[in-house]
């Protein structure tokens, strides 16, 4: 059984700096100018970058530093309702699932930074720096923008062959995503695709064997894009692919109308609760 995501800072965090209501982590194998560029809150918030997203709980900036780039997602609060004040914040989450993959070698953006300060009182900062995927894009934007690569079929199916090989990695440890869109999978453009899983701050443990619910939840989220885009056939080689069988059992059978009819399902008692 793989080792659940702790509260505790790992040993291969090389530098940690806590004082009150402020957390700073580095991890341990950063090179001379990463140290420099990323050396506390205030000089990695300085870097000058191209802001890629914004919301209204975080900003995303591309920023260079040597030869390569890296994603600063900069949070402004620390989650939504009671998460403002309990528990884990969001970064806080996001930095320690996406240390849990790479712990348990499942493909995912190196990690480089993280911290966080001010959570109950000041103008609250988080920040979670990765490093870029050289020549990756979110699936979503591929299919948006690059249709001439996603158009082609057998390059689609390399996807799905890897694809179906990570999220059965993360199921089998016991390891739920909770937000597993299109956008949240970056995907190399090469004609050997690689699938790396990217944003991470809701994912957890299943803590009650048997449980599938959230499973077929992370397969809804998926095919809730890929019924769109992707033909019949394509979406069922997914799932016998991601359960390693040719045919399907009653059982399969079964979960597959789950996952086809979760979010309608969902929907309808949404209606019914107004």
């Amino acid at each position: 059984m793989s080792d659940e995501p702790s509260d505790e800072p790992s040993d291969e965090a090389s530098h940690e700096a806590k004082y009150i209501e402020v957390v700073w982590v580095t991890h341990a194998d950063l090179n001379d100018e990463e140290l420099a560029a990323f050396s506390g809150p205030e000089v990695a918030l300085g870097l000058q970058g191209d802001l890629i997203d914004t919301s209204n709980t975080n900003a995303m900036r591309r920023v260079k530093v040597g030869h390569r780039y890296y994603y600063l997602k900069h949070y402004f609060r620390p989650g939504k309702y009671l998460r403002r004040f309990l528990g884990r914040s969001r970064v806080t989450r996001e930095w320690h699932n996406a240390r849990w993959f790479q712990r348990n070698n499942i493909s995912t953006p190196r990690c480089v930074a993280y911290g966080e300060g001010n959570r109950y009182f000041g103008a609250y900062w988080g920040i979670i720096i990765l490093q870029e995927v050289a020549q990756a894009h979110d699936l979503q934007h591929i299919y948006q923008g690059c249709k001439v690569k996603f158009n082609n079929r057998l390059w689609r199916a390399k996807v799905s062959f890897r694809l179906a090989g990570l999220v059965r990695q993360i199921h089998a440890l016991g390891f739920i995503h909770n937000d597993l869109e299109w956008r949240n999978l970056l995907v190399s453009v090469g004609d050997l695709p690689e699938v790396f899983v990217i944003d991470c701050p809701a994912g957890r443990q299943i803590y009650l064997k048997g449980n599938r619910r959230g499973i077929v939840r992370d397969l809804a989220l998926l095919d809730k894009m890929g019924r769109q885009v992707l033909s019949r056939t394509e979406r069922l080689k997914f799932y016998l692919l991601y359960k390693q069988i040719e045919t399907l059992s009653m059982q399969d059978k079964r979960e597959v109308r789950r996952i086809i009819r979760f979010f309608s399902s969902r929907t309808k008692r949404d209606g019914k609760n107004r």
